[in-house]
């Protein structure tokens, strides 16, 4: 029987860099996204929703229950994240539920990503 390899401090730092962290609390579920989410599982990465599918509040329930705060996108799909970020950033600023801290990263990542 084939034993489980352990991935290196190397390889996680890697895999790491290849997602970028997106806050639970920015998610809307005003339809599909066209990126994919995926969850952090010790050292890998597993798919939590595919492009294109709407996100649900049963999804975000979940995603509570579980205890997770980060949910994480492709570098690959940075792109179509930014321009969902730019279409929401108004109303995500105006909401009263989003956290102050995930606001201003996501208004600071929406600056960035127009330079």
């Amino acid at each position: 029987m084939k034993q489980p390899t352990k991935t290196s401090a190397k390889q996680t730092t890697e895999l790491v860099e290849q997602y970028m962290p997106l806050s639970v609390s920015s998610l809307t579920i005003n339809g599909a996204h066209k990126f994919s989410l995926f969850q952090m599982d010790n050292d890998s990465f597993r798919l939590f929703k595919s492009a294109c599918l709407p996100l649900t509040e049963r999804d975000l329930k979940k995603l509570e229950a579980a205890g997770r705060t980060t949910v994480y996108v492709h570098q690959d799909q940075r792109r179509e994240l930014y321009s969902h970020m730019r279409e929401n950033l108004a109303e995500t600023l105006k909401d009263p539920q989003i956290p102050a801290e995930d606001k201003a990263a996501m208004l600071t990542e929406t600056s960035v990503a127009a330079l």
